[in-house]
Formats: C-alpha cells, sequence, structure tokens
C-alpha cells in the first residue's frame, strides 16, 4: 500500500524504509494500539492521502484470519490501490497484499519489544528493500499510537 502510493516520491531527510521501520518501545496497552491498527485497513483516509475508499469483507484466508478487500484513491497521483487485507491478534500483524504487484506491507506489533513495525516482503516471505520514506511510516506509526492513547 505505502510503497505503491509513494513510489516516485524523493527520499525523506530520514532516509528510506530499507528493510523495515519500527516506532518508538509504548507503554500502551497491545489491545488499545490493535484497535487503531485495525481501524487504519478500514479508514486508510484518517492515516494516509487517499479518497474513494471502499472495502468489503471477503472470506478469511487460509490460516482463518478475517479480512477485507479494499480498494482507494492515492490523491496526489490519482492511481487506484487494490489490496486484500487480514490481521491475526495473536501474532499482532495486519498484512496488506497488493493485487496487480508481488508485494505485501506488514503493520506488526511486537510484544517483546513493545514496537510498531512496518516492512515490505515478496510473496515468498522474503523481506525486501522498500523505498518509502521512513518519515512517512513514523508519522503513521504515530498516529496510531496517538489515537490508542487518546481512547484508552
Amino acid at each position: 500500500h505505502l510503497s505503491t502510493i509513494m513510489s516516485g516520491s524523493s527520499p525523506s531527510v530520514g532516509g528510506e524504509a530499507g528493510l523495515g521501520v519500527s516506532g518508538a518501545a509504548s507503554d500502551l496497552p497491545f489491545p488499545s494500539l490493535w484497535v487503531y491498527m485495525v481501524e487504519k485497513a478500514y479508514h486508510p483516509e484518517r492515516y494516509l492521502p487517499v479518497h474513494n475508499v471502499s472495502y468489503h469483507d471477503i472470506p478469511p484466508n487460509d490460516f482463518g484470519h478475517p479480512g477485507i478487500y479494499r480498494e482507494m484513491t492515492f490523491i496526489p497521483t490519482g492511481q487506484v490501490i487494490k489490496e486484500k487485507i487480514y490481521w491475526d491478534e495473536g501474532t499482532g500483524d495486519v498484512s496488506f497484499y497488493h493485487q496487480e504487484k508481488d508485494e505485501v506491507i506488514h503493520n506488526k506489533y511486537h510484544k517483546d519489544k513493545r514496537v510498531i513495525e512496518y516492512w515490505k516482503e515478496n510473496r515468498q516471505r522474503q523481506r525486501v528493500h522498500w523505498d518509502v520514506p521512513r518519515d512517512i511510516i513514523l508519522q503513521s506509526i504515530a498516529a496510531t499510537e496517538e489515537k490508542a492513547k487518546n481512547h484508552s
């Protein structure tokens, strides 16, 4: 999702995401963070410059995890992004499967480190370089934490 919508943008002062970006450790309880990690799947316009968001429920994946199919338009370029999104509360992972590219974006809460990390992998589950500005990711993680803090 972010790799698609941000391609072509110049790297920020903070550089590129590379093989992943993590926020700072948080003392917020996981259930509070999880609500907003999943909310971002349904309402990306609260986190990213997108509009024309539509989604519908889809059957669980092979592991029984719930999901949605989502389409949205990235405002700066007009590009339509199509994804299947699944989440697994047990592992703290929200996975965004791009429907037109060999990529999956993960937004995961690492319970042992108490951090949210975003990264990109291919469909063979190998991490791959992500050319999204790391500041964009850190802003999204911060927005998730801020929402959780204000509503916990």
